[in-house]
């Protein structure tokens, strides 16, 4: 007997020497590290590896080849193997190196099942135990060169999925650095009992089938080839009619299957619907075949001419079968004709409503395109002027059903303003009697539904307003909302100053007690009597906008000095000159109510304010410093 040949499950020289990447997973790994990156497991050379680029080691930083004596760890990387049925002398090998502390900082390797996924930082050092995993090997001294490890799996593994698990564990009582590095991992077996070839059938001419066997890496050969190849995957591909012998060889284990090929029937041609009671024809180019049905209460079909008859709706599989066995299938389809279209019957021009009708899967058409379109696969139908139309529906068996539907007309086009401001009624006029009002946008406005009226809510934007006659046909109009001004009253309390944003076309501020300030009609005004200010200003869209009233004191000028000594000034009303009398040397400025400076006057004692329209006026009164004394309002006569 010839000696057996071994069978690589793991590779030493690929994902086993960890030579497809630089982590764990690009090397068919998977890791289970703690958390934290002391004593985690990666996949570089800094151990170096025994051989190629790289190899697997324990690092306290995610590169260096050390580990961490003081902090507890235990991390694990794993693989699973397929071990097929029969399989017998199993190895595992593989080359490790590292220092640790015997018995507690160490390597450690299990078997397992795929069930079993081991946490991190389990099991704690010196324990071994995983349950449902077993213990194969564990480092029991120091290495600091590699040494090649060899452990004899038992043949009971055969016919299983094995997970192999590596494992480093430390405790934090000390050791000596580095840890556990490990390369070159081999996983082999042999080949005990020959395994048969599986997935083997009948092949038709130009048609292919996979076969395979449970023992990997062996080889493929037809014994004739002009009947049958086969690749070296397994994948046989029929050439002529007849029949070959397979041969799978994977070391001394052979096995044999026997292939027939035979003719391989044409795609099938013909309609695939038919109608109860109609028929329909299949054929094939291929002759010599038979017909079959594998519903015959559905459809029947003649064995010799492929013609099919609908009996009943449903789907009947029609099979060609060549003398070899070789066969092809289609499917019918029998449907009832077709019965009512239901749905909405009455639409209006350029709204839709969606037919129906049963069976599904036809076709629709407009027998009046001008009035109404239908969508030939969803059967929407889409109304374009007022009318009436015919909608056919044609199942694929060419039965068809029909209705009626009226296109009703479109109230008349809304009249209304397109641009105002988002305030004051208005009204909306629509020439056609007997509608409906409402709002598409009640956020920006409200409407009476009997008379049109609306009302803007205040808010900017683009409103719609929506007209609806009884048969539901309604039209619509936009209206645009311009902003109304948002302003805010603002106070200079050393030129006693109310004021507000410039970029308005018109302005009048308002007392809360006299109304209208009288000449106040730019974007400030002085302050005169206690109470509340407010102003009105129009935007260069004619928006009005109203600010919140401003509460006004007399006292809020600024920078008025308590103790001073008293200030009078005299007449007032003043027809031509205005006295000052003060206790220290002062200066005066007349300013008008809007604040714009009209006369000053140094070490002032009076002022001729003769040349000063009739009007009331501002007076403000500084010390030499600069200080501010008093403000005083007078009217010029």
């Amino acid at each position: 007997m010839a000696a057996q040949a071994q069978i690589t499950a793991i590779s030493p020289t690929g994902v086993g020497g960890f030579e497809s990447g630089t982590d764990l997973s690009s090397n068919g790994w998977t890791e289970i590290n703690p958390g934290t990156v002391a004593n985690q497991w990666v996949v570089n050379n800094a151990a170096p590896a025994y051989a190629g680029a790289r190899g697997a080691h324990v690092s306290n930083d995610g590169t260096a080849y050390a580990y961490t004596t003081t902090v507890a760890r235990t991390c694990h990387f794993m693989r699973d193997v397929v071990i097929p049925a029969g399989a017998d002398v199993i190895t595992l090998s593989f080359y490790w190196k590292g220092m640790g502390q015997v018995g507690f900082d160490r390597l450690l390797v299990y078997t397992t099942t795929p069930a079993i996924v081991p946490a991190p930082n389990v099991p704690v050092s010196p324990a071994t135990g995983i349950g449902g995993a077993t213990l194969v090997w564990q480092q029991s001294a120091t290495a600091a060169a590699y040494t090649l490890a060899t452990v004899s799996l038992p043949n009971t593994l055969a016919g299983t999925t094995v997970r192999l698990l590596f494992t480093w564990q430390n405790d934090a009582t000390g050791g000596t650095s580095p840890g556990a590095a490990i390369d070159n991992i081999s996983l082999t077996y042999v080949c005990g009992t020959p395994a048969p070839i599986t997935g083997n059938a009948p092949v038709c001419i130009g048609n292919s089938v996979s076969v395979g066997n449970a023992f990997s890496g062996g080889t493929w050969a037809s014994g004739n080839t002009a009947v049958a190849t086969v690749s070296p995957t397994g994948v046989i591909t029929g050439v002529a009619a007849g029949t070959t012998l397979i041969t799978y060889t994977s070391g001394s284990c052979v096995s044999n299957a026997v292939v027939s090929v035979s003719p391989f029937p044409a795609a099938i041609t013909g309609r695939d619907t038919v109608c109860v009671g109609s028929t329909t024809a299949f054929a094939n180019s291929v002759m010599g075949g038979t017909w079959s049905s594998n519903y015959p209460v559905v459809a029947s079909v003649l064995t010799t001419s492929g013609v099919i008859t609908g009996h009943i709706a449903g789907a009947s599989t029609i099979t060609y079968t060549m003398p070899g066995g070789c066969y092809i299938t289609d499917t019918v389809n029998v449907v009832s004709n077709p019965g009512a279209i239901t749905g909405g019957m009455s639409i209006c021009p350029g709204t839709t409503t969606t037919l129906s009708c049963a069976p599904s899967g036809g076709k629709w058409h407009s027998l009046n395109p001008g009035s109404a379109s239908v969508n030939l696969n969803s059967g929407m139908v889409t109304g374009i002027a007022a009318d009436t139309a015919v909608i056919r529906y044609t199942t694929p068996a060419g039965c068809s059903s029909f209705a009626t539907v009226t296109i009703n007309p479109l109230p008349a086009p809304i009249i209304v303003r397109n641009i105002r401001c988002a305030q004051g009624l208005d009204t909306a006029y629509n020439a056609t009697p007997g509608g409906v009002w409402s709002s598409l946008t009640p956020s920006l406005l409200t409407i009476s539904t009997l008379t049109g009226e609306f009302t803007p809510t205040g808010v900017a934007g683009t409103g719609t307003i929506r007209y609806t006659l009884g048969t539901g046909c309604s039209t619509t109009k936009s209206v645009t909302f311009n902003p109304l001004p948002a302003i805010t009253v603002y106070f200079d309390g050393f030129s006693n100053t109310l004021y507000t944003d410039t970029p308005y076309v018109h302005y009048q501020w308002y007392h809360n007690i006299f109304g209208k300030v009288v000449g106040a009609n730019t974007f400030k005004t002085a302050g005169l009597f206690n109470g509340s200010y407010y102003v009105e200003v129009t935007d260069t869209n004619g928006c009005v906008g109203r600010s919140a009233m401003f509460a006004y004191n007399t006292d809020m000028s600024a920078g008025i000095i308590a103790g001073a000594g008293s200030v009078q000034v005299y007449p007032n009303p003043a027809t031509d000159v205005l006295h000052i009398n003060a206790a220290v040397p002062v200066d005066a400025v007349i300013t008008a109510m809007d604040g714009k400076v009209l006369m000053s006057t140094k070490n002032a004692r009076s002022m001729n304010v003769s040349q000063l329209p009739s009007g009331l006026y501002m007076l403000t009164v500084y010390d030499a410093e600069g200080r501010k004394l008093a403000i005083e309002r007078f009217v010029r006569r």
